[in-house]
């Protein structure tokens, strides 16, 4: 079982090289159904002529389709590429990267810390929320692969304080930016724990800057390929008819703020995809808004209303939690279950935390709140420089998740919400599994 594409799965797989199976109805099975297996194709990286939404996004996930190919072509024995090699290879870099994890806490906490760290870890990430999307080619799977990379070089590299995993951590931070054009903002936290390491390896600020500018030129690059005019628009569109207008005291104020046409009023709340109601086709909407707007006027009335932004989060903070969507199934067609069926095996920690886990704004300031409280006390006050850069590793860990969130909330409004929290919700379980290791290894000799 996978995930159903909502279409953002096929610009990946025009780069991988890969395309829907001979039987496969597009248009009656790709959102409610899994794709069971692929077809081989010549892998494609210019724009073709199949409309606007044939043009190929170039992301670290195309590496993993690569691998796919390869495991499909040393143990494959049919035509089709089924899902579980992609499976097979999203699982082998998160599993690099876990053991990486587990190699420096067998030696640095205690057998107490350590256990629950992993026990943890393997009740919230082999959750169905998030290994189905590892049997896709989506975006958000190479994101956790290559986050459980960076977590995990970035401990060897505080552990060893070798030049090759700094080298390594380098490689690990660019392909989690490029894995999604949402990931771009993560260049600032890891950029700042680069100056950090790179300090440690050599006292030339020529490293540190090289390596930054590795991660810039990359984000820039999937940024611009991957957020094509079509999608650019559409994010602007529910930035503003599904985010800051049904949350403004005065949504008409706001329209003639950003010189909206007022017969543009009636399509405030309503999604931009998957709607009769929506604006896709209206002449209006077209020359009154697509083409003449941009996410500068956003930023701008963002900064101007603080508390517009607040109130944003906190409207949001409900779809924070689900790691489930409704609207992607997760058996193939093969299967015989009804389209839109979710899978209710290793289903644990995302049923707690849509139906147990209070749902609300307060619950994500406590996590981010007390990590930052926490980890800011440690870099202070630990003696041991393996400690404070361990607590540094967390301080961005929680900066990357705090900007997830705004990116996700700020850029794209209320619309789709959970599944743009994914790498989000990985975050903030990475956090709580980090407060528990170093909560029980309080005051351990080893540290």
């Amino acid at each position: 079982m996978g995930q159903g594409d909502t279409g953002d799965m096929w610009r990946n797989m025009l780069a991988g090289g890969l395309d829907y199976a001979p039987g496969f109805d597009v248009a009656t099975m790709r959102v409610v159904h899994a794709i069971e297996a692929f077809q081989l194709r010549t892998p494609r990286f210019s724009k073709g002529d199949g409309g606007q939404w044939d043009d190929p996004a170039i992301t670290s996930e195309i590496l993993v389709i690569f691998l796919a190919r390869g495991l499909h072509w040393v143990f494959g024995k049919t035509p089709l590429l089924d899902i579980r090699y992609l499976g097979l290879a999203h699982l082998l870099l998160f599993m690099a990267g876990w053991r990486m994890c587990l190699e420096v806490g067998l030696r640095r906490l205690n057998p107490r810390a350590i256990g629950v760290a992993s026990t943890l870890a393997l009740l919230f990430f082999t959750d169905v929320g998030y290994v189905a999307y590892f049997n896709t080619a989506y975006g958000e799977a190479a994101t956790l692969s290559f986050l459980s990379l960076v977590v995990g070089c970035a401990l060897m590299f505080i552990d060893r304080g070798r030049s090759f995993w700094f080298r390594a951590f380098v490689i690990a931070s660019l392909l989690l930016v490029v894995a999604k054009a949402q990931n771009s903002l993560a260049i600032f936290p890891l950029a700042a724990l680069l100056l950090v390491f790179a300090r440690r390896v050599s006292r030339s600020w020529a490293t540190a800057v090289g390596a930054i500018a590795v991660l810039v030129v990359g984000a820039t690059v999937v940024f611009q390929k991957g957020h094509m005019d079509a999608m650019r628009h559409a994010d602007i569109y529910s930035a503003i008819f599904t985010g800051i207008l049904p949350t403004s005291d005065d949504p008409k104020a706001v329209m003639a703020e950003f010189e909206l046409d007022p017969r543009l009023e009636k399509y405030i709340g309503i999604t931009h995809w998957g709607t009769p109601e929506g604006p896709q086709g209206d002449p209006v909407f077209e020359a009154e808004f697509a083409d003449r707007t941009s996410f500068l006027p956003i930023v701008s009335y963002y900064a101007r209303n603080p508390f517009q932004v607040l109130r944003l989060c906190v409207k949001g903070a409900p779809d924070a939690f689900f790691l489930r969507m409704p609207y992607m199934g997760n058996f193939t067609p093969g299967s015989g279950m009804p389209p839109l069926s979710h899978s209710q095996a290793f289903a644990l920690w995302s049923s707690f935390k849509a139906q147990v886990v209070p749902r609300v704004f307060g619950i994500l300031v406590l996590i981010l709140g007390g990590a930052f409280a926490l980890a800011g006390l440690a870099v202070l006050r630990a003696s041991a420089p393996e400690a404070r850069l361990a607590a540094g590793l967390v301080l961005v860990l929680a900066s990357m998740a705090v900007l997830q969130y705004l990116t996700s909330i700020l850029a794209n409004g209320i619309e789709g919400l959970s599944r743009h929290l994914f790498f989000f919700n990985a975050l903030m379980d990475l956090l709580l599994i980090a407060g528990a290791a170093a909560a029980l290894d309080r005051g351990s000799p080893q540290n």
